[in-house]
């Protein structure tokens, strides 16, 4: 907590998690999965040389199109440029994902219902799921971008990617 850091990898825990499921404790990232991973990105100015680079792992629901946590980053692009990078080819919809979730803990049927509906009462229908790595780069005098590349076999290498099937 002293020091800056050139470099920072993080793989904090980013699952998004209805309340009320126990024994997910070290990968419970709260109800949109971006509890720490907002911490994180707001101390990054703490933690991170001003010339160093970030990149973190997170697992993020996407809204048309969007991971969710665009709007944190967008505040971090003001003074760097931000490249999210999807890590996996099709993404997971909320159906699918609360149905795993049912299959896991069927004892927590209500928490996970209640925890869906709230979510798509917060964001509406059509909730995805999709990995990502969120890549920060060094300060910068000229305004900073966030944008979304599809890049990651270039960038990470082919076998980093995330497998996936599309559930049509």
């Amino acid at each position: 907590p002293d020091q800056k850091y050139d470099l920072i990898l993080a793989n904090p825990p980013f699952i998004p998690t209805p309340d009320g499921i126990e024994g997910t404790l070290t990968s419970n990232g709260g109800k949109e999965g971006s509890r720490f991973v907002d911490l994180l990105l707001g101390r990054l100015g703490q933690y991170l040389e001003s010339d160093g680079r970030a990149l973190i792992y997170v697992f993020q629901f996407v809204k048309e199109s969007l991971p969710l946590i665009m709007d944190g980053l967008n505040a971090i692009a003001t003074r760097r440029s931000v490249e999210v990078t999807p890590a996996q080819s099709h993404r997971i919809s909320l159906d699918a994902y609360s149905k795993a979730y049912v299959q896991l803990f069927p004892q927590a049927v209500p928490a996970i219902d209640a925890w869906r509906s709230a979510l798509l009462a917060e964001h509406g229908s059509g909730l995805e799921l999709c990995h990502y790595v969120v890549d920060i780069g060094p300060s910068r005098e000229a305004p900073g971008r966030c944008e979304i590349r599809e890049n990651f076999s270039e960038k990470f290498g082919a076998n980093f990617f995330v497998p996936s099937e599309n559930e049509a």
